[in-house]
């Protein structure tokens, strides 16, 4: 008999996958899902820590790319959502030299007690946007090709994954290493396979004039990441991936695709999610609903009314991103509460995320 594939039924017909049956890990496959899934937590305090504590900055840098008011409401989603990533990872903060992630990697590694997933973290270093072409997919791994250095990416399926690239299609994401195998951070953004090969010869024509100004092709992406997303999404039809399980950092948030405790806090984050997409500021609508996860994850807090919550994060939000914020009494007005009302959570929401920042000091 040949090798058995882990997803597949086990032999000994207890109708289990093979890997849950007679196929169970050894102590270091264990090791391995430990280190995978405390990574993916990483993942999650990361973008959490970048946009309670640099809300501000990650708005500024959006609003730099006015292609954006150009796209449709999902394609502009997707759009911040890749944005957001290379500026946390590459885009100096205006007052020092370091990175979001910089900054979060020197306050936060010493917390990370197991080795190897303080050792995978640290490599995100190296971590490059990338333009992958799918060669080869079999039901354990999908095999890229680098469209802009040729090299080869090898990425792990998940059991949970139902939607996958075709064969021949490109995807655009940002793979990090994971021993053998590379994992997309968060989420990567799938193109239809009808587009690839006009959406290649669009890319190859950005590739040529950065070389002709002295780039190589080992920095292009990292350098000229906005200019490529431009391309790719200038209208093309594009499929977003199916996150891995429990990713719910990511930018382009739902409320709906998030883990939460209770039905009060679904509730709370949807009204939150309607408030606030009023604004039109997709990025606004993010660090809402990350600060409310943060803030549930944190204080576990008793809600009588969704809506003196929706409110206190709304305001707290306004406060930090806007030159010119809503008042107590507009936001009140608004989600029919008192203005002492959403002082009151306000308060209690700016405490909570001011402990949570100097615990990461």
């Amino acid at each position: 008999m040949g090798k058995i594939k882990r997803n597949a039924l086990c032999p000994c017909g207890s109708g289990k996958k093979y890997k849950h049956c007679c196929g169970q890990k050894t102590g270091g496959e264990q090791t391995s899902e430990l280190v995978f899934k405390e990574a993916v937590q990483v993942q999650k305090d990361l973008m959490n820590y970048a946009f309670s504590k640099h809300q501000r900055a990650i708005n500024q840098f959006i609003n730099e790319f006015s292609f954006l008011a150009d796209m449709d409401k999902e394609t502009q989603q997707i759009s911040v959502f890749h944005l957001s990533v290379w500026g946390i990872f590459f885009r100096p903060l205006t007052d020092q030299k370091e990175t979001i992630f910089q900054e979060f990697l020197t306050k936060k590694a010493e917390d990370i007690t197991r080795p190897k997933t303080r050792q995978v973290v640290q490599s995100w270093t190296d971590m490059e946007p990338s333009l992958l072409l799918l060669n080869e997919k079999t039901d354990e791994s999908l095999y890229f090709e680098n469209m802009i250095t040729a090299e080869k990416v090898e990425v792990d399926v998940k059991p949970d994954q139902t939607v996958l690239p075709e064969k021949g299609s490109l995807v655009l994401g940002f793979p990090v290493q994971f021993e053998e195998k590379a994992e997309f951070f968060i989420q990567y953004t799938m193109f239809a396979k009808e587009f690839t090969d006009t959406l290649l010869l669009q890319v190859r024509q950005l590739v040529d004039a950065y070389e002709a100004n002295g780039g190589t092709r080992s920095t292009f992406m990292r350098e000229s990441f906005p200019d490529v997303l431009k391309c790719m999404f200038a209208k093309q039809e594009v499929e977003e991936s199916e996150p891995p399980a429990q990713t719910d950092g990511d930018a382009g948030l739902s409320a709906d695709r998030m883990d939460w405790a209770s039905d009060v806090q679904l509730e709370t984050a949807k009204l939150i999610e309607d408030g606030m997409k009023e604004h039109g500021d997709q990025s606004l609508t993010d660090g809402a609903l990350t600060v409310w996860k943060a803030y549930c994850d944190q204080k576990s807090p008793v809600i009588r009314k969704a809506a003196s919550f929706a409110a206190g994060i709304e305001y707290y939000i306004h406060s930090l991103a806007s030159d010119a914020p809503l008042s107590q009494a507009q936001v009140a007005k608004k989600y029919g509460i008192s203005a002492s009302t959403v002082s009151s959570r306000f308060k209690d929401i700016e405490k909570a995320v001011k402990e949570e920042q100097e615990a990461t000091v």
